[in-house]
């Protein structure tokens, strides 16, 4: 096989891999395409064509693979870095069948203000996929519900005014986050950050930092570089490999994002808390659970359970139709009212939003 060869069949599997994950429509689509360009590429003998737009498929099916589970979806963009995606500003369209908008800043959330306004409590809330809260409105999240009830009934309120900044991304593990409160969280001023996170963090942990090491991508976290070397992780290495060598380091990476992210909102004399958020799913991964609840502790984050905030009701009547395990309208509402309960509950050890305390 001449070298011009073996690179086009390299770039063809490339092209097959990115198939991966796609409907079998668009699998049959990309397929159809290559079989066509292919046999025009024979018959005029532009075998160099051939190789440059399959490179080129094989690079932007790369890049939009760093957006986790937004690939391909238009109010994403890659960012490059430990941050790898964000949304996009002042995007308006659908996702998952609902309507889904950002705003001039790139929140799944309404417009506001750089600086807060007079009399207001603002919070800045981080999360993934079940806080930005994909198939449903955007008023129908528990960040915007929540927010609502603060200034129905929260302490001070109507004349103290409460506002939920929502940067949560779907698909954005403890790591990212970190990434989100170093950069984006306090040119906002906040008086609070709330840092949700759920029983798959190491998990995430290990897939997102093996697209980082697989992508060459620049990590800007001096600690994660060093224990990616002193675990001998290398671009080039086959996926198994690397998943192994991560799986060792991904406990000591979770617990140092949680103490980044509680050292930098001390350094702004703000509060944070933890919100260890109650997947809709079948069984909790209590030892998980434990070390995630320990890790953010030990860094000095109080943590709220959500655990029972869907008690009395079926797992799927809260969760979104056809197996997608995220919250429906009801599971959001359901969410909302439990967190209000428990930030009521809870107040001393946590937001001091000054809730009269919970009677005996």
């Amino acid at each position: 096989m001449s070298e011009e060869s073996s690179k086009i069949s390299s770039a063809s599997e490339s092209l097959a891999f990115s198939c991966v994950g796609r409907s079998p429509d668009e699998q049959r689509s990309r397929r159809m395409s290559y079989r066509a360009l292919r046999k025009f590429v024979r018959a005029s003998g532009s075998f160099g064509l051939l190789l440059l737009i399959l490179q080129a498929g094989s690079a932007s099916s790369q890049r939009q693979n760093n957006q986790g589970p937004l690939r391909g979806q238009k109010f994403a963009r890659t960012t490059g870095g430990v941050l790898a995606y964000e949304l996009v500003p002042s995007f308006s369209g659908e996702f998952k069948g609902a309507p889904l908008h950002t705003n001039r800043w790139g929140m799944r959330d309404k417009d506001y203000e750089l600086k807060p306004p007079p009399n207001t409590y603002r919070i800045a809330l981080l999360g993934s996929s079940l806080t930005m809260g994909g198939g449903v409105r955007d008023e129908q999240t528990h960040e915007a519900l929540l927010e609502n009830r603060l200034n129905r009934e929260g302490p001070g309120a109507p004349r103290r005014h409460y506002e939920i900044l929502n940067f949560a991304v779907a698909g954005y593990g403890i790591l990212q986050n970190a990434a989100v409160a170093d950069t984006k969280v306090f040119p906002f001023e906040p008086q609070a950050v709330v840092l949700t996170f759920h029983g798959v963090e190491q998990d995430r942990m290990v897939a997102h930092v093996a697209r980082l090491v697989r992508d060459g991508a620049q990590i800007e976290y001096e600690y994660v570089r060093q224990k990616l070397q002193e675990a001998g992780v290398q671009p080039g290495m086959k996926p198994p490999e690397v998943a192994r060598r991560l799986g060792r380091i991904a406990p000591d990476l979770v617990r140092w994002s949680f103490k980044h992210v509680a050292d930098v909102c001390r350094e702004h004399h703000v509060p944070v808390v933890g919100i260890l958020f109650a997947e809709p799913r079948e069984g909790r991964r209590e030892e998980r659970i434990k070390a995630l609840a320990a890790a953010a502790a030990e860094a000095g984050i109080p943590v709220i359970d959500l655990a029972g905030a869907y008690d009395g009701y079926p797992l799927d009547s809260v969760r979104l139709p056809v197996g997608d395990p995220h919250l429906n309208a009801l599971g959001h509402q359901l969410v909302a009212d439990r967190l209000f309960q428990l930030l009521r509950e809870n107040d001393k050890r946590t937001l001091k939003l000054g809730f009269s305390p919970p009677r005996s």
